[in-house]
């Protein structure tokens, strides 16, 4: 099996989506083994040179940024035990800490158009905790030229990356309103996407296609982990 067997990933992964259940998951145990231990050398070799890029990663590793593959069905109507994906967030600390991360999603093209309906990478703060959402909207307000310079090194008008923006608070505070990133301030979720499709990911080497986008989200990361400096909230994860 070659280090990066995304073919064998995306086979498995088609298959659990139709047949999604521990019967089936006991009697195709050796293909999710292959499956994951591919993703894992993925993430290990993403994680070596993204400590590179970015220093605050120093300490991540495979067991504090990889998301088990069994859904949590507890609290949920959709009783279906396992996700149809293998997915990654490198954060400082850890995904159990909040922070400005990258996130890595990998799944094949899903003709039902999901959210997230294909391998997708994100960059930026996804969920923040109600108080570290005031924090980064003071942030905004009160230093708007370190988040235009984040903003900016986004190069939005290159089409690159799209804007997580479905959820905006419904009522904002009057000293925020002064803001000319009002429209930012009232999101929920701080984040970029960028999605590809399973010919980018079949034809290149996954590691330097995520890389490239993970540099393009570096500055964006900064400026959300430099609020939380000192501090250590827990995340949603």
């Amino acid at each position: 099996m070659c280090k990066y067997d995304i073919e064998q990933i995306f086979a498995f992964l088609n298959e659990l989506k139709y047949n999604n259940s521990t019967q089936w998951m006991h009697v195709h145990k050796d293909e999710y083994n292959k499956a994951k231990q591919s993703f894992v050398n993925i993430a290990e070799d993403i994680i070596l040179k993204m400590q590179l890029i970015d220093k605050r990663l120093i300490g991540v590793n495979v067991k504090n940024s990889m998301f088990r593959m069994a859904r949590d069905i507890r609290f949920s109507n959709d009783k279906r035990p396992y996700k149809t994906h293998f997915a990654l967030y490198l954060c400082p600390g850890g995904k159990k800490i909040v922070g400005g991360g990258y996130y890595l999603h990998l799944q094949p093209e899903d003709e039902d158009g999901d959210f997230f309906d294909s391998t997708t990478i994100d960059c930026g703060m996804y969920a923040p905790p109600t108080k570290v959402a005031t924090m980064i909207r003071d942030e905004i307000l009160n230093n708007e030229c370190n988040f235009e310079r984040a903003l900016n090194s986004l190069l939005l008008s290159d089409g690159y990356w799209q804007i997580n923006d479905n959820e905006k608070i419904k009522r904002i505070a009057k000293h925020w309103r002064d803001s000319k990133f009002v429209d930012w301030i009232a999101h929920k979720n701080f984040d970029v996407y960028h999605k590809f499709t399973n010919k980018q990911i079949l034809d290149g080497n996954i590691v330097e296609i995520v890389l490239d986008g993970f540099e393009r989200g570096k500055e964006w990361c900064e400026f959300y982990n430099s609020i939380l400096d000192g501090y250590a909230f827990s995340s949603c994860f």
